[in-house]
């Protein structure tokens, strides 16, 4: 908040959404100590109603043009607000991804991850041309690409006219399968911005980070796997080189070693059928007509 505070203070452009998920009293009161310095929309819920339902909740109740996501425990870089406002101005998108900044517990930079295709500046990417989408997808190697949420902004109008279920809401990935929804059914533009907008801690969505070998580990490495697959299956369900284009990063984390990785983890954790059908299911989505 501080930092967002600091960038934009004095910009009534600005509206800061806020979606509570029933936590600590002590967020309410950490929020509050902005409240005569933002225009702050803060959103109560009752009880805990996960992390889908609730980032869908917030992004549709907000009121701007276009809507900037952040994660609880994730940081923008200084200045970021203030120059996206200008590129969003200039470029008119449906939809922005940046770049990242993956740091540890302390928010010390471990590495810049790259989270689409290399462009050298901003360039926009008109998605209504079906191979302009496809070549997109098919150099956006890592799952951050779409899969995080604090690198992408959304225009307002495209959030909310794109699909809308419970099973949107009740998804791991409810911003990717937005995101897809967008760029695949309305022909949207997508701005690219190799930029590190914001600073991540490391270890929340990095599935190439979650390589231990007890039960937990291949659980949850296995939900988010299959939660990402699934994006796939719901999106391009009769575009076969558009799903596996899409998949391109998880093509990329299933080199011969971690397919064995995988398989050992999920046979210490009585899972190996499980992997195997998982594995299978994968590399049929991978194939192209």
């Amino acid at each position: 908040m501080r930092t967002i505070s600091t960038d934009i203070e004095s910009d009534s452009d600005f509206q800061v959404v806020i979606g509570d998920n029933n936590s600590d009293p002590s967020s309410y009161k950490a929020a509050e100590s902005f409240f005569d310095k933002l225009n702050i929309k803060y959103i109560r819920r009752d009880r805990n109603i996960g992390f889908g339902q609730n980032l869908v909740s917030t992004v549709n109740q907000a009121d701007g043009k276009f809507c900037i996501l952040i994660g609880d425990d994730d940081i923008f870089r200084p200045g970021w607000l203030k120059s996206i406002k200008a590129l969003v101005s200039h470029f008119d998108p449906d939809i922005v991804i940046t770049d990242r900044y993956v740091c540890d517990k302390n928010l010390n930079i471990l590495f810049s991850e790259q989270c689409g295709p290399i462009v050298s500046a901003p360039t926009l990417f008109n998605c209504s041309d079906a191979d302009v989408f496809l070549s997109y997808l098919d150099n956006t190697f890592s799952t951050s690409g779409f899969g995080y949420i604090s690198n992408m902004i959304f225009r307002h109008s495209a959030w909310l006219n794109s699909v809308d279920s419970q099973y949107v809401s009740n998804h791991l990935y409810p911003q990717t399968i937005k995101a897809m929804d967008i760029l695949h059914n309305s022909g949207a533009k997508l701005l690219r911005v190799p930029v590190e907008s914001v600073f991540a801690r490391s270890g929340n969505d990095r599935l190439e980070e979650m390589k231990g070998r007890d039960i937990d580990d291949f659980e949850k490495l296995f939900f988010q796997l299959e939660s990402f697959l699934s994006v796939a299956n719901y999106i391009f369900i009769n575009f076969p080189s558009k799903k596996s284009a899409f998949l391109t990063p998880l093509k990329r984390i299933f080199s011969p070693n971690f397919r064995s990785l995988f398989l050992s983890m999920a046979a210490a954790a009585h899972q190996l059928h499980v992997a195997e059908n998982f594995i299978f299911q994968l590399d049929i989505a991978l194939e192209r007509e």
